[in-house]
């Protein structure tokens, strides 16, 4: 498709160096300065007319070796990161799990302080919610960029990389809602602890 363009760019480059020839030529033997005022409109017109190719990224063997390399890596990490969900979400189920028993064991019972499974559960059950996003769409980087190399599949490579925009898009909107969250929780404990010392 790049090649074929390209041959189109320089087929119209040249049809145009062909009729500037011959008009230059109808001119030059024609001495009547209406029509040689007509002619110059009729070219420029010709030439202002074509459009210009703007010139298109080409993926070399190099790139594609990248893209493949990447697409490898992304289907562990997403293998990865669906085993660290699967404990994740285990652990959850077993904290409330022994929420629910705690009472019922004096072990439990002799802690020092009261632990709290189902705040704890619930924290991992969101950190294996917010894991899968990011395995999801490395997943399928993985599997779609290595369908469009062997298949020769564009709709697929555009698939595959639209699943890495996402990736990113995740990574950023969660460190940015994690900043902001550091933001508005470090002032407010400084304000609770200045006004708890000033109670006392």
């Amino acid at each position: 498709m790049f090649y074929l363009k390209k041959f189109n760019s320089r087929r119209k480059l040249a049809e145009k160096h062909i009729v500037s020839e011959y008009i230059f030529y109808l001119c030059r033997n024609n001495s009547s300065i209406l029509t040689q005022l007509l002619l110059f409109i009729m070219i420029n017109e010709t030439i202002d007319k074509e459009p210009t190719a703007s010139p298109r990224l080409d993926i070399s063997a190099e790139t594609e070796s990248y893209l493949k390399t990447s697409a490898k890596w992304g289907f562990f990490l997403a293998v990865m990161g669906y085993i660290f969900i699967f404990i994740l979400v285990v652990i959850g189920i077993v904290l409330f799990v022994l929420s629910t028993i705690q009472h019922e064991y004096s072990d439990f019972q002799n802690l020092p302080f009261h632990f709290p499974f189902v705040m704890v559960g619930i924290m991992y059950l969101i950190m294996a919610t917010l894991y899968f996003f990011p395995s999801f769409n490395l997943m399928k980087f993985g599997d779609k960029i290595k369908f469009a190399f062997e298949n020769n599949d564009q709709a697929a490579l555009d698939e595959g990389l639209k699943n890495l925009k996402r990736l990113f898009m995740f990574f950023g909107i969660l460190t940015i809602v994690t900043i902001s969250a550091y933001i508005i929780a470090i002032p407010t404990m400084i304000i609770l602890n200045i006004s708890q010392t000033l109670v006392h």
